[in-house]
């Protein structure tokens, strides 16, 4: 399972959540302030829900993976899926009269639409982020 595609960073456990989920925090690379996957705190910082399926505990130094597929099928959704739908959205609008009416029709849609989607995922736990390693407790 531990493989060198994956992106790796190493963290603090700062929060276990009830269903069992860590709270990371760990300091913000270059990559973290284009990927959007993780809340940057401002202070150079970054936290991010991340699977706990070794068990790490508040306090650990701990190592998490984030998939790049994961992180590529995101900024596909986020980016230009809601293009497609801008595009899509004036080509049929514009058959009738309404070109920017149906681009602003269809990138509301494309927002609900991620937004359901993301409401789905976190329901399924499927979290970018886990925790493959303890490195110091």
């Amino acid at each position: 399972m531990y493989n060198s595609w994956f992106m790796k960073e190493k963290g603090k456990v700062i929060k276990i959540e009830n269903d069992g989920t860590a709270l990371l925090e760990f300091a913000a690379g270059s990559a973290c302030k284009k990927c959007g996957a993780c809340m940057m705190t401002g202070e150079g910082k970054a936290v991010t829900r991340a699977k706990n399926g070794i068990g790490a505990k508040v306090g650990d130094i701990v190592e998490a993976e984030i998939r790049p597929s994961s992180v590529i099928w995101s900024s596909f959704l986020i980016f230009i899926v809601p293009v497609i739908a801008l595009i899509a959205g004036y080509l049929i609008g514009d058959a009738q009269g309404l070109g920017i009416a149906g681009a602003i029709i269809g990138l509301i849609l494309a927002f609900i639409g991620v937004g359901i989607y993301d409401r789905t995922l976190k329901k399924k736990d499927a979290l970018a982020c886990e925790i493959v390693n303890i490195e110091k407790q």
